[in-house]
């Protein structure tokens, strides 16, 4: 009969942040984590969005951005939107 035997300790490693996100756990090296850190509080959209409202119209930038989004070319964002 074998006897119980005692087990080491498993080390934790500390240079490593562990994320827990939808039930996957995520390790990432601190050093890593450190570029993507947030400083700032927060930013207004008009300020990302200034420059796109400056060379398009709100309109157009919206179904730029769905067509982007989508996939899709122009002609056949037209076709879907039967405007062909």
């Amino acid at each position: 009969m074998s006897a119980h035997m005692r087990k080491r300790h498993i080390k934790q490693n500390e240079n490593v942040i562990r994320i827990t996100h939808a039930g996957v756990i995520y390790q990432f090296p601190k050093k890593v984590a450190a570029k993507y850190r947030v400083t700032e509080q927060s930013v207004s959209t008009q300020k990302i969005f200034s420059s796109i409202n400056r060379k398009y119209t709100k309109p157009g930038a919206l179904l730029r951005g769905i067509r982007i989004r989508e996939n899709l070319t122009q002609i056949e964002m037209a076709k879907k939107s039967r405007l062909l």
